[in-house]
């Protein structure tokens, strides 16, 4: 049996994965989910307001099964 234990932060030099946070969704929004290239895999499409990255992103923090990354350096 499989018990999930919670995402873990996982880091290396280079990249930082970690659980996303309900603070960053005009982040999330503004990057990535608002932009047709980045969303153009996805039947819904990028988002077309704020709101629907909102939604979403209490969406996966309430489930806390999916990760946030980053490229870069981070303190």
């Amino acid at each position: 049996m499989i018990h999930f234990l919670g995402t873990v932060r996982l880091e290396t030099e280079r990249l930082h994965l970690r659980r996303v946070r309900r603070d960053e969704a005009q982040t999330i929004f503004h990057h990535w989910l608002s932009d047709e290239r980045v969303m153009d895999h996805l039947i819904r499409g990028a988002h077309q307001s704020i709101s629907e990255t909102v939604d979403r992103v209490n969406e996966v923090v309430d489930s806390m099964i999916h990760w946030s990354f980053a490229i870069g350096v981070w303190n």
